[in-house]
């Protein structure tokens, strides 16, 4: 006898859709979601703000470095960029943009990372566990995670004793001058 598939108990939050990642990729597929019917979908971002990369990395100077029109997705289109190569602050602020005119905002739930999926066969289902420890199940998950909000320092022999101040592109401390005396490592 085969034993039926079950609903996964509502004891655990369930969703139709998991997205992971609010960057471009997890916006788009968010808005693409809803415009197919997908109503039942959630985005988990790990970091406190929607955007992706242009969220994490707020260096002086960040911009693009391709042309900004390839940053408007087709259906959402901006003739506005203030140049070519657009700084960083635009983009981030179309990110909100799409996030808010496509009613997006309330289907992400921000500061909290995914930390591992499994395949539930017999149910047909995903178990998604975040950081904080809960466990979400869906039907379907998206991996719209970008590589350039991870900061990797590079492998440099005594990086780790370094006395002086240590800063990361995408995790920019704009409190911090270029020309402080302070001794913090980070």
């Amino acid at each position: 006898m085969t034993q039926a598939r079950q609903r996964p108990s509502r004891l655990r939050e369930h969703h139709d859709v998991i997205v992971i990642g609010a960057g471009f990729s997890g916006i788009g597929t968010g808005i693409k979601l809803d415009e197919a019917g997908f109503s039942d979908f959630l985005i988990l971002e790990q970091g406190d703000g929607v955007g992706g990369a242009w969220h994490f990395n707020t260096y002086p100077g960040v911009a693009v470095d391709i042309p900004s029109l390839s940053y408007s997705f087709s259906f959402e289109r901006n003739p506005y960029w203030s140049r070519v190569f657009a700084p960083g602050t635009e983009l981030k602020a179309y990110a909100e943009h799409c996030v808010d005119k496509y009613g997006l905002r309330a289907r992400i739930r921000l500061n909290t990372g995914v930390t591992g999926c499994e395949f539930d066969e017999q149910n047909d289902v995903w178990h998604i566990t975040t950081d904080n420890g809960t466990v979400l199940t869906a039907r379907y998950i998206v991996g719209a995670t970008g590589v350039l909000t991870q900061p990797r320092n590079p492998d440099i022999p005594g990086i780790d004793t370094f006395k002086g101040i240590k800063m990361h592109t995408a995790r920019w401390d704009s409190g911090i001058s270029p020309f402080s005396s302070a001794r913090r490592s980070g």
